[in-house]
């Protein structure tokens, strides 16, 4: 939207109607605040633009073009994340529509999954090839009935059955393409296998399923449940933090779910939040090696009464350990 315009009820009745349920609105309080992409602007336009072209078909667009603009969106988005600055963790979750969402997914799960392998300690050439990896993870999917991906309700037992297909489907498609390796071919065949042996298509468990595989589940499911889906409304990352963490722990690899949750705060910056004091804030920073503990912006106070842009403050928490973060302030 530009600059200026009013958001009144129709422009709101038309961002829902497209699956966008919030906005970033910048205002005095928070213009300092600024949520950046971990990558450039170019490179998701690029990766969405490929990705909406591979994957609106079916079957997929794979040819010769579209596998080396393959190559260099993941040497683009490696190069991306290795340039980010200061510091490498995510502060920004993006709007996926119902028509969307296979491939905005699947460039987000990229993204974060290199952030992960980047501190895994992949080499260059791997990062780029976890990077093809999972750009194609759910490649397959374009084979199931779209009525079955955007079901509103619960699946029957027969539509999760054909759901379970495109891990398989992904692998066939994959591996026909000799340019393709096996550790690519195995992240559409094994993103839902989990480390205690729990998951599908062939309940491999623990050594037995690849690194790259064990990495993208684990960023496969976060972004997931952070979406917004026919069936569901997004969670938000402290909810979703805490479910991977201790509900469904032992689906994953211990050290690479370390290693996510040192990369991922709970509250990033822009998130409106409670704290124990009764006052409401805005996150403005996460820092380094205490993403827990943000810096947080104080604008209303224990009755609930709005401070004046002059009378705002900011309360570091990491310093303040009697503070804490009672939930996101919706």
């Amino acid at each position: 939207m530009k600059k200026g315009i009013k958001l009144n009820k129709k422009y709101a009745d038309l961002l829902k109607s497209q699956g966008i349920n919030w906005i970033y609105i910048e205002d005095p309080l928070s213009e300092d605040i600024d949520v950046e992409d971990i990558i450039h602007d170019e490179t998701r336009v690029f990766a969405n633009t490929l990705l909406a072209e591979i994957l609106s078909h079916n079957p997929p667009v794979i040819n010769r073009n579209t596998i080396m603009r393959l190559k260099d969106a993941a040497i683009m988005i490696v190069s991306d994340i290795k340039e980010y600055r200061p510091r490498v963790t995510m502060e920004l979750w993006f709007i996926k529509t119902l028509e969307d969402y296979l491939y905005l997914h699947s460039v987000n799960v990229a993204v974060i999954s290199v952030m992960a392998g980047w501190h895994v300690g992949l080499s260059q050439n791997e990062l780029e090839e976890l990077c093809i990896a999972v750009l194609l993870h759910d490649l397959g999917k374009v084979t199931v009935d779209t009525l079955i991906h955007n079901k509103p309700g619960r699946l029957t037992e027969e539509e999760y059955m054909e759901m379970q297909l495109h891990t398989r489907r992904g692998f066939n498609i994959l591996k026909d393409y000799a340019v393709f390796s096996p550790k690519v071919w195995s992240v559409a065949l094994q993103h839902h296998e989990f480390y205690d042996g729990s998951g599908y298509p062939l309940g491999k468990k623990a050594k037995e399923i690849y690194l790259y595989s064990r990495i993208t589940s684990i960023v496969d499911i976060f972004d997931a449940l952070t979406s917004d889906r026919p069936y569901k409304k997004g969670w938000p990352f402290h909810k979703a933090l805490n479910y991977l963490n201790t509900e469904v722990n032992k689906r994953f690899d211990e050290k690479v779910l370390r290693i996510f949750n040192n990369m991922v705060p709970q509250y990033p910056r822009g998130t409106a939040v409670t704290l124990s004091t009764g006052e409401i804030g805005m996150v403005v920073e996460n820092i380094e090696k205490n993403y827990h503990r943000p810096i947080v912006r104080i604008m209303m106070d224990k009755k609930g009464n709005a401070l004046g842009s002059d009378k705002v403050y900011d309360v570091d928490l990491s310093g303040e350990m009697d503070i804490q973060i009672l939930d996101d302030h919706n």
